[in-house]
């Protein structure tokens, strides 16, 4: 459900799919990315941490996907990757006044 301003009761309520974020224990999208080593290398560690990878940019060293909090923690233990939560960044319509 959506309301006048057009933002989602999840969004609104900073929770769930819609905010970018999960519940605790759930599982959140992640990027990954990888330097100083090769990206299939670091993609079997990282799913053996726990992700379960949904996309895999070789070319920029980046891997998306979805991981619980305590799988993010682990993969943080491997070696040349970063880890951070993916965000949503959200516009305004483009009728609405300048702030």
């Amino acid at each position: 459900m959506t309301d006048p301003d057009g933002v989602g009761a999840d969004a609104a309520s900073g929770s769930g799919a819609a905010s970018g974020g999960a519940g605790p224990g759930e599982a959140a999208r992640v990027h990954v990315s990888v330097q100083g080593r090769g990206v299939d290398d670091a993609v079997a560690e990282l799913e053996d941490a726990g992700l379960e990878v949904e996309q895999v940019l070789d070319a920029l060293g980046i891997v998306t996907g979805r991981a619980a909090p305590e799988a993010v923690e682990r993969m943080r233990g491997v070696r040349g990757v970063t880890v951070e939560p993916e965000s949503e960044v959200r516009l305004p319509p483009p009728d609405a006044p300048v702030q």
